[in-house]
């Protein structure tokens, strides 16, 4: 090998290793997944609720989602139906918003929510 192959050589690796080494990018990835997940994640429905009467049908069924620092706020998606009484049965669809200001712990799994305000939106 002649000198001038070494010294080219010597410029190709100090090249490389002047070139900032970013390790953290494995790292980078990740975290962009986990918030993609996340993201996703948040759309699967936290619980799900029956409702007997209360407007929306004799009977309704469907999803939620709770939310906020104290999950004090609450979003229903709902299906009911409305039994036919003079005319056809109907069904109903409903998307209900929920507030509780607070709640009231009784035990490990058992609270009481003596206030709630809410608004829905429901079609027949």
């Amino acid at each position: 090998m002649k000198w001038y192959d070494i010294k080219k050589l010597h410029y190709i690796i100090s090249f490389f290793l002047l070139i900032p080494f970013n390790a953290d990018a494995q790292s980078k990835y990740e975290r962009h997944v986990e918030r993609y997940q996340s993201a996703w994640q948040k759309l699967i429905p936290k619980y799900t609720k029956l409702q007997f009467a209360g407007s929306m049908g004799l009977l309704s069924a469907g999803i939620g989602w709770d939310y906020g620092k104290q999950h004090q706020w609450e979003t229903d998606v709902m299906l009911g139906f409305v039994p036919h009484y003079s005319s056809k049965s109907k069904a109903t669809f409903t998307l209900k918003q929920n507030f509780m200001p607070w709640k009231v712990d009784l035990g490990k799994n058992l609270s009481i929510e003596p206030l709630a305000c809410g608004l829905y939106i429901n079609t027949v």
